[in-house]
C-alpha cells in the first residue's frame, strides 16, 4: 500500500509516515489513571507505541485528563506524537418535551440516566489547545456540573452526571469525536444526526472488533456511515499492554465495584481482546477495511496539540498608580531593609539589588507580590505565617517580611533559591497556623476569585500491603486469612516484599508458592504504585491568571474540597504558579501558647470566650484563638535559661526538636547558640544516617576520630560542621572555593547531584571542578575524592537555609515552654501538635513541677488551660475535649450555660442546665469533672444520678428534643424529675445510708486512662513492684553499662533495614523522664510484638553514647 492511498477523500493532508511505520495507531487507549480500570502506566503505552513503530497514540482515561501533561512530556522524549483525549459519558435525550425531562431528572439509574434519557461514552480528542481547553471544561462539567465555581451548586445534584449535548456543542470547537456504534435496539441510535450538527467532519464512528457478537453492531454502524455520510474508524478499547494482562484488569474493576474476580462481568469489564495489539493484528480483524485503518492515521494528522509547558502564568497583581510589578517590589523591599536594618548599608544595598536583578530578569516579581499579599493577610489576622526551604537564602524575602532569617548573618546564598541561569519559579512555601489555614485559604480564594483558585491533587497509589490486601480480597480470600498473611509483610513496595519474605523470619511460613497466593503476589506486583483514586495535595493551591478550567480540568475529591485533575508536577509544568501552604501545627501551639499568655496577664475568666461549635470533627481539635497580633520578635534571644534548657534536651513538645535523638543530639552538642541547633536539625535527618555522615559526626564530636580537611580552604567552610558536608550550602561552597565555579554553577552542581540536571550539565561541571582544584594544588586522590564528597552529601544534605528558620522557631517556642512552661504545656495538649501522645505531655508537665487538675465542668473550657495553682504557681487544667464520648455540642452547652448563669452548685443544676446523654454524664462523673462541684464521692454521684433516672417516670433512655428557638432543650426524664423533686431530698438519705466510699486511687487511675487516656492522679506505674531497677534521670552517668528500667510505652516506630529485616524504637517513660530503646533486628524478631500486648514492661539493654538503650530483652510488668 502506497502512502497516496492514505489520503482521505476530502482534502485533509496528514503527516507522512516514514518506511516501515505502523498503517494504524490506537486512539483509544485507558492507562491507569482511568482508576481501577485499565492496568498500564502512560509511559508503558507510549513504549509499546515505539516498539511498533507507531507514529502516534492517544491516551484517552475515563472522564479525566489526569496524567495528560505527563503524557505529552514522555511522548515528546520519545518522538512521538501524543493524541490527549477522554472517555466521557454523555446525556442523550429521548423527548424534547421539558416538562418530561423535568420530571424524569430527579429519577437516575446506577448509569446516571433517566427514564427520558439514555447515556454513551464518546470518545473525544484535543485537536488543538482550543480543543484541549474545551476538554478541560467539559471534564470539570462532568465532574462538577458548572465551570462557574462562583456559583454554589449542589453537589449532589451535579456531581458525577453526563454531560449533555448542549454542552457538548458548547464545548465543541477544536475536539474530535468518536462516537461508538451502537446495535439496532439501542436508545441512542437516532443521535448521530445530533453529533453530526455538533461535529460535522470531526466525528467518526467508533468501530472494534473485541467479541464474535460485533458482526450486528458492525454492520448497523456501516449502515449509519453510508446514511449520514460520516467515516468510520478502528479503535480497541485498550485497557492492558498483552493478553495475559485481562487477569489484572479484571482484578482492578473487581476492586473498584467491590465485587470478587469471578463476578465482575460487562460493562464494567472489557474482553480478553481489548489489549494494545500490532497493526498487523488489527488489518487482520478488518481485511475489507483498509481505510478503517488509514482514518486513524487521518485523525493522528489532525491532531497538533502544542501544550506550552514551562511558559510562566502569573496572575495579573495590583500596583498603584505609576508602579510596574518591579518598581513596586523594589520599593516596598527597601522599606522592608529600613525596618529589618535601621540602616541600610552598602552590603545590604548590593546584595538586594543584585536579587531584585534577577527577580526582573525573569519576571518573576508578580509571583513575590502574590506571596507578600498572603503573608501581609495573614499577619492582619494574627496568623503565624513564615517562609521556609530555600526561600529564607533571600534578602527580598527577609526584607519584606516573608522569611525571618538574614541570609548575610547565616551566609545564605541567593542562588540557592535562584539565580541567573535557573529560571525556574522558585517556590515559596509557607508554613502557617495549622487551626487556621483554611481561613487563610477562604482569603486567597475570595481575592482571587474562586474561578481562579483550586487546591492541587495527588494520586493515593496502590502500595505494599494495599496492593497485596486489594488483590486477595476479589481473590475471594477470606478476611481473617488476608489480616493474618498481609499483617506479617514488612512495609514495603511489592517489588521489594517478594524478596524480603524469603529472607524474614516472621514470613518464612507464608504460603506464598502455593495458590492462590502465588498469583495474587503476581498480580499485585503488576498493579504496584498504580494510582488508586485521587486525592489531595497536603498544602499545593493553585492561582491562575485565567480561569483554571482553560488549563486543567476539576473535580470534588474528598471532603467536597474542590481539586485540579492535574498533580503538583504537571501544575508546575503548565506554567500556574502553585503556592505551598502548609498548616503546621507546632504554630498552632506557639499562638495558642502566646494566648494563654496574654489571658494570664489580663485575668480573663475562664469561662468567658465560649467559641461556637466548629463545622468539623472533633479530632480536628480547631481550639485557636481569632485574629491578634503574633509578634516573633519580641522574645529575645541568647536567653541564659532557654538555652540551659537547649542543651539539657530538655524540649519535649518543642517545634522539631522533641524526638529522642533530637534530644539526644542537643545534649551531645550542648547546643546553646541557633547555629548549633540548626546543625543539630541538619544532622538528625535520614539522609546524614544512610550516607555516614551522622556516624562521622558524631565520632568527631566524641574525639574518637581526627577533625580532617582535605584542603585547608575546606576549614573554612566545613569547621563548624567538624569538616563533614551537611548543608546544600556547604557543597556550593566547596563547588565555588576549590572548583572556581560561580555561585549559579554551584548551585547546579547540587541539582546535578540531586537528580534534578541533566548528565551532560554534570560531566561538565566535574571537569571544571577537577581542573580547577587540580591548579590550586590539590593531588589527583584529593581532587576525585573531593568530588565525591560534593557530589554525594548533595544528595541528601540539608538546606541551611530551611535549617536556620527552624532553628529560629524551635528556639522561641523553647522561650515559651522555659519561661511560660504552664501556658505552652496547655497549648501543646490542645493543639495535639507533639510527636508524642498527649499523656506524655502531662507527664512533662508534672516533671516541670506544674500541678495537673482533672477536668472540671465548673473550671475547664474546651481546650487545655493554665490557671493559678497557688504559691506563685502555675496549675495545667485538663480540658473537656479529652473526656472521650463527649460531644462539641455538650462542651459548648456547658460553657454557655456556665457564662451566662454562673458555676453548677449541684449535680442537679448541671442537669437542670445541660442537655447530657447518659454516656456523657457518666464519663463526666468517673473521671472526676464533678469532684469541684459538691462534696460527694464519685461512686455517690453515679448512685445520685441512677436515682435520678430513676426517678424519671416514662421516660425513654437518652430521650431529648430540642425546644423552638432555645437550642438544645432539657430532655423529658430530666423535666419529669424537677417536677417532683422535694426539699427533703429522700435520694440524698438514701445515698446517707448506703455509705459508698470513695474510689481508691488505683481505681480513679483507671478510669482516667480509660476516659480521659491522660492519668492525673498518678503514674501507671505507681501501683506496679520495682526492684531495684535504675530511673530514667540516670541514664546520663550509665553510659556503656548495662542497666534494667521499668517503663510506660509512649510510642513505637518501625525501621527497615537493608537486608529486609525490621527493627524498632520504643519511647517510654517512668515517673523521672522520657527514654527510649533500639529494639535491633535479633532483638525485634524476639520482643518487637510485647509492644501490641502491654504498655508496661521492664528492659534491659546497655547505655549508648547518646543516650539510647540498646534493648536486649522486654519483659511485660505485672503487679
Amino acid at each position: 500500500m502506497n502512502e497516496q492511498a492514505c489520503l482521505p477523500k476530502d482534502g485533509h493532508a496528514f503527516f507522512p509516515f516514514h518506511a516501515g511505520a505502523s498503517v494504524f495507531v490506537h486512539l483509544h487507549c485507558h492507562s491507569h489513571y482511568s482508576f481501577l480500570r485499565g492496568v498500564a502506566s502512560p509511559e508503558e503505552i507510549i513504549a509499546a507505541a515505539v516498539e511498533q513503530n507507531m507514529p502516534a497514540v492517544a491516551l484517552t482515561d475515563t472522564n479525566g485528563l489526569y496524567a495528560a501533561v505527563q503524557f505529552c512530556k514522555l511522548a515528546q522524549e520519545a518522538k512521538i506524537k501524543a493524541i490527549v483525549g477522554v472517555v466521557l459519558g454523555t446525556e442523550f435525550l429521548m423527548s424534547t418535551d421539558p416538562s418530561a425531562t423535568l420530571r424524569a431528572k430527579a429519577l437516575r439509574n446506577s448509569k446516571n440516566e433517566t427514564q427520558n434519557s439514555a447515556s454513551a461514552s464518546l470518545t473525544l480528542l484535543a485537536a488543538d489547545m482550543e480543543g484541549y481547553s474545551n476538554l478541560c471544561q467539559l471534564v470539570t462539567l462532568r465532574h462538577l456540573g458548572t465551570t462557574q465555581l462562583s456559583q454554589n451548586t449542589n453537589s449532589a445534584e451535579t456531581d458525577g452526571r453526563p454531560v449533555t449535548l448542549q454542552e457538548l456543542a458548547d464545548h465543541s470547537r477544536g475536539v474530535i469525536a468518536l462516537s461508538p456504534a451502537a446495535s439496532p435496539a439501542s436508545r441512542i441510535t437516532n443521535h448521530f444526526s445530533q453529533l453530526k450538527e455538533i461535529f460535522g467532519d470531526r466525528l467518526y464512528i467508533e468501530v472494534q472488533h473485541l467479541s464474535p457478537g460485533d458482526g450486528r453492531v458492525l454492520r448497523e454502524a456501516e449502515r449509519l456511515g453510508r446514511e449520514l455520510r460520516v467515516r468510520l474508524v478502528v479503535t480497541n478499547n485498550v485497557h492492558f499492554l498483552r493478553p495475559e494482562e485481562h487477569l489484572h484488569h479484571r482484578a482492578v474493576n473487581a476492586i473498584r465495584t467491590g465485587g470478587l474476580l469471578t463476578t465482575v462481568a460487562p460493562p464494567e469489564i472489557t474482553t480478553g481482546e481489548a489489549w494494545f495489539k500490532p497493526a498487523a493484528e488489527m488489518k487482520r480483524l478488518f481485511p475489507d477495511h483498509p481505510e478503517w485503518l488509514q482514518a486513524t492515521l487521518e485523525i493522528a494528522d489532525r491532531c497538533n496539540l502544542q501544550l506550552e509547558l514551562g511558559k510562566r502564568i502569573f496572575p495579573e497583581f495590583a500596583v498603584p498608580e505609576g508602579e510596574t510589578p518591579d518598581s513596586y517590589l523594589e520599593k516596598v523591599s527597601l522599606e522592608g531593609a529600613r525596618k529589618r536594618y535601621h540602616s541600610v548599608t552598602p552590603e545590604v544595598h548590593e546584595r538586594l539589588m543584585r536579587e531584585l536583578g534577577v527577580i526582573k530578569k525573569w519576571s518573576l516579581a508578580p509571583y513575590f507580590l502574590l506571596v507578600l499579599d498572603i503573608v501581609k493577610e495573614a499577619r492582619r489576622r494574627g496568623i503565624p505565617a513564615v517562609a521556609r526551604g530555600s526561600a529564607a537564602s533571600s534578602m527580598v524575602t527577609y526584607c519584606l517580611g516573608i522569611s525571618r532569617v538574614c541570609p548575610l548573618r547565616w551566609g545564605l546564598y541567593f542562588e540557592r533559591f535562584l539565580n541567573e541561569q535557573r529560571g525556574d519559579c522558585p517556590d515559596i512555601d509557607i508554613d502557617i497556623c495549622g487551626a487556621r489555614r483554611d481561613e487563610l485559604l477562604d482569603y486567597v480564594y475570595e481575592h482571587w476569585g474562586s474561578e481562579h483558585v483550586a487546591m492541587i491533587s495527588s494520586f493515593v497509589t496502590m502500595h505494599a500491603r494495599l496492593a497485596v490486601r486489594e488483590v486477595a480480597k476479589v481473590f475471594g480470600v477470606p478476611p481473617g486469612e488476608v489480616d493474618r498473611f498481609t499483617k506479617r509483610l514488612p512495609h514495603r513496595p511489592v517489588r521489594e516484599i517478594l524478596q524480603a519474605i524469603r529472607a524474614l523470619p516472621e514470613c518464612r511460613d507464608l504460603p506464598i508458592d502455593d495458590e492462590p497466593w502465588k498469583t495474587i503476589l503476581q498480580v499485585a506486583l503488576r498493579l504496584d504504585d498504580a494510582p488508586r483514586h485521587l486525592g489531595i495535595h497536603p498544602c499545593g493551591t493553585v492561582i491562575s491568571a485565567r480561569p483554571l478550567t482553560w488549563l486543567t480540568p476539576l473535580e470534588r475529591a474528598t471532603k467536597g474540597i474542590v481539586v485540579t485533575q492535574y498533580d503538583m508536577n504537571a501544575i508546575e509544568a503548565l506554567g500556574l504558579i502553585k503556592m505551598d501552604l502548609l498548616g503546621q501545627r507546632g504554630f498552632t501551639t506557639m499562638s495558642l501558647a502566646l494566648d494563654n499568655i496574654e489571658k494570664s496577664r489580663t485575668g480573663i475568666p475562664a469561662f468567658l470566650g465560649v467559641r461556637e461549635p466548629q463545622p468539623r470533627k472533633r479530632t480536628d481539635r480547631n481550639v485557636c484563638p481569632t485574629a491578634r497580633e503574633i509578634d516573633f520578635d519580641a522574645i529575645p534571644e541568647n536567653d541564659p535559661a532557654t538555652c540551659e534548657v537547649i542543651a539539657a534536651g530538655r524540649t519535649m513538645g518543642v517545634f522539631q526538636i522533641e524526638s529522642p535523638a533530637m534530644r539526644g543530639m542537643l545534649r551531645m552538642l550542648n547546643a546553646r547558640t541557633l547555629e548549633e541547633m540548626a546543625i543539630a536539625l541538619a544532622i538528625i535527618r535520614p539522609g546524614a544516617a544512610e550516607y555516614g555522615s551522622k556516624e562521622l559526626f558524631v565520632k568527631r564530636l566524641r574525639g574518637q576520630e581526627e577533625i580532617a580537611f582535605a584542603h585547608p580552604a575546606l576549614k573554612k567552610i566545613l569547621g563548624d560542621s567538624l569538616g563533614v558536608c551537611i548543608f546544600q550550602e556547604q557543597v556550593m561552597q566547596i563547588s565555588q572555593t576549590l572548583g572556581s565555579m560561580s555561585l549559579a554553577e554551584a548551585d547546579l552542581v547540587r541539582r546535578a547531584s540531586a537528580k534534578f540536571s541533566g548528565r551532560s550539565d554534570r560531566d561538565r561541571l566535574r571537569g571544571k571542578f577537577l581542573k580547577a582544584a587540580g591548579m590550586m594544588g590539590l593531588t589527583s586522590q584529593q581532587r576525585e575524592e573531593t568530588w565525591m564528597m560534593v557530589e554525594k552529601f548533595a544528595g541528601f544534605g540539608f538546606c541551611k537555609a530551611h535549617a536556620a528558620t527552624y532553628a529560629d522557631i524551635s528556639y522561641r517556642m523553647a522561650y515559651l515552654k522555659t519561661h511560660h512552661a504552664a501556658e505552652f504545656l496547655a497549648a501543646m495538649c490542645s493543639a495535639g501538635a507533639g510527636f508524642y501522645h498527649v499523656s506524655a505531655y502531662v507527664e512533662e508537665a508534672k516533671r516541670w513541677g506544674i500541678a495537673v487538675r482533672l477536668p472540671s465542668v465548673n473550671h475547664s473550657r474546651m481546650e487545655y488551660t493554665a490557671e493559678d495553682g497557688g504559691d506563685g504557681k502555675r496549675a495545667l487544667r485538663v480540658g473537656l475535649m479529652q473526656v472521650r464520648g463527649l460531644r462539641v455540642e455538650t462542651i459548648t452547652a456547658i460553657l454557655q450555660a456556665r457564662g451566662e448563669g454562673g458555676k453548677f452548685p449541684s449535680l442537679e443544676d448541671f442537669l437542670r442546665r445541660v442537655p447530657v446523654e447518659r454516656d456523657e454524664i457518666e464519663s463526666l462523673i468517673k473521671c472526676g469533672a464533678f469532684d469541684e462541684v459538691c462534696d460527694m464521692t464519685r461512686p455517690e454521684l453515679l448512685w445520685r444520678w441512677n436515682l435520678l433516672q430513676a426517678a424519671g417516670k416514662g421516660a425513654q433512655p437518652n430521650a431529648s428534643r430540642i425546644r423552638p428557638g432555645q437550642g438544645i432543650g432539657l430532655s423529658e426524664k430530666t423535666e419529669t424529675l424537677f417536677a417532683e423533686a422535694n426539699a427533703t431530698d429522700a435520694i440524698g438519705a438514701a445515698l446517707v445510708e448506703m455509705q459508698t466510699p470513695e474510689y481508691t486511687l488505683e481505681q480513679k487511675l483507671r478510669y482516667e486512662r480509660e476516659i480521659l487516656e491522660v492519668c492525673v492522679s498518678g503514674h501507671p506505674l505507681d501501683f506496679l513492684p520495682r526492684n531495684g531497677e535504675a530511673w530514667s534521670d540516670e541514664l546520663p552517668g550509665l553510659r556503656g553499662k548495662r542497666v534494667t528500667l521499668c517503663g510506660w510505652v509512649v510510642t513505637y516506630r518501625h525501621v527497615g533495614t537493608k537486608n529486609y529485616r525490621n527493627m524498632m524504637f520504643v519511647t517510654l517513660e517512668d515517673q523521672r523522664g522520657v527514654y527510649e530503646v533500639v529494639l535491633f533486628p535479633d532483638a525485634y524478631d524476639r520482643y518487637g510484638g510485647l509492644v501490641f500486648e502491654t504498655r508496661t514492661m521492664r528492659v534491659t539493654g546497655r547505655v549508648e553514647q547518646d543516650g539510647q538503650i540498646k534493648g536486649e530483652m522486654l519483659e511485660a510488668l505485672k503487679k
